[in-house]
């Protein structure tokens, strides 16, 4: 009775493991659903009102395709670089050990040559000593074995290391390939940089008026509060769970920056010199530096918008958001869970601009608030 009851308690947690992961992923595919949702109909909105947007929008995604690609195939080439690391030991430890096996076989092989001088029949004939005879006889057996077994064991070391020496070779092989593509798409990232530059300096001249480029952030500004505001709404039914980790208010100067680099703009002050206000902060950073979640939460948003470019977007729960633009290259999907400090995308130039840089926002209900408030000093 007792056995069946473990087992119905055991059954009882896996079927309950089992629902918990079930209804993950159907809440992870409805909240992307949703976002898609929220995505199409505002791009098909600025589709219609935004030529500029369109040519800059798809030469960034086809930049950031590009560097998904390198980083991929860079991924790929340092875990070759391991793999070919640790055959190479495994070789090294091969030929020590052939090495160990040649000299104990050598050794057998001098000893069994002095003990041939007495053959088996000169010993038998031997009647003085009888357990003499016994002895010497049984010891040169047991001797035969033990060398049969080293020359055995051997032959077996010989073939390993033939297949270590195979597999390096395959190995060394693939890696010189992936290097290759590691280095092509280096090379295919730069020309695509390049064609981002010449876009970013096109849309700049077609706004260079600036009653254009006032309207122009106007118009991008709006978009990001009509954005949130539809990701609140979608969002709203599927809360971040409870758990033991601190909320997102109680963090308030606790929060670390997500990248390292110098802040160019106080938040609150107008944006070159126009009445609009920076409602985030820009900071300085090398493209290609991981951009780090500031605390954990769900992803909310990662795609393309005008103004900022590949856009990340953290639900913290409670209300709070954090903003992440400028992005090369976004590292996680809507709906995935990520951790403080976590990498969620890569600096870039995205979103128009001339310089990489990531532009970083936290909200509060939809309203703008001061990061350096909310990270560390």
């Amino acid at each position: 009775m007792l056995v069946l009851a473990t087992v119905l308690v055991g059954g009882a947690g896996a079927a309950t493991a089992a629902d918990e992961a079930a209804r993950a992923r159907a809440q992870l595919e409805e909240i992307q659903r949703r976002i898609a949702t929220v995505e199409l109909r505002l791009g098909s909105a600025r589709a219609q009102r935004d030529a500029v947007s369109r040519t800059l929008e798809a030469t960034e995604r086809d930049l950031a395709r590009v560097a998904a690609e390198l980083r991929d195939a860079t991924e790929k080439a340092d875990r070759q670089t391991a793999a070919l690391a640790a055959l190479e030991r495994d070789r090294v430890e091969a030929e020590r050990a052939v090495a160990d096996g040649r000299e104990r076989l050598a050794l057998h092989l001098r000893a069994a040559y002095a003990m041939g001088r007495e053959d088996r029949l000169k010993l038998l004939l031997n009647q003085r000593d009888p357990g003499l005879v016994g002895r010497a006889l049984a010891y040169g057996e047991h001797f035969q074995r033990a060398r049969a077994r080293e020359l055995a064991a051997l032959r077996a070391r010989l073939v390993d290391l033939d297949r270590i020496e195979a597999e390096t070779r395959e190995a060394a092989t693939a890696l010189e390939a992936l290097r290759e593509v590691r280095e092509a798409g280096a090379r295919a990232l730069e020309a695509r940089r390049e064609e981002h530059a010449l876009a970013v300096t096109r849309i700049d001249r077609e706004i260079a008026d600036d009653d254009a480029r006032r309207a122009r952030l106007a118009g991008q500004a709006e978009e990001l509060r009509a954005l949130l505001a539809s990701i609140e709404a979608e969002l709203e039914s599927l809360p971040l769970p409870d758990d033991d980790r601190p909320g997102f208010a109680t963090q308030r100067g606790k929060l670390r920056w997500p990248v390292k680099g110098r802040i160019r703009n106080q938040f609150g002050t107008p944006r070159d010199g126009d009445q609009i206000a920076w409602e985030g902060i820009l900071i300085d950073a090398s493209a290609g530096d991981p951009v780090r979640a500031i605390s954990h939460g769900r992803v909310a948003y990662a795609s393309w918008l005008p103004g900022l470019g590949m856009l990340v977007i953290l639900d913290h729960g409670a209300g709070f958001m954090s903003l992440y633009g400028h992005n090369e290259l976004i590292t996680k999907e809507v709906g995935e869970w990520v951790e403080a400090g976590e990498p969620i995308a890569t600096v870039g130039r995205s979103g128009g601009r001339s310089r990489s840089a990531l532009y970083f926002e936290i909200r509060q209900k939809g309203e703008p608030v001061d990061p350096r408030a909310w990270c560390r000093a």
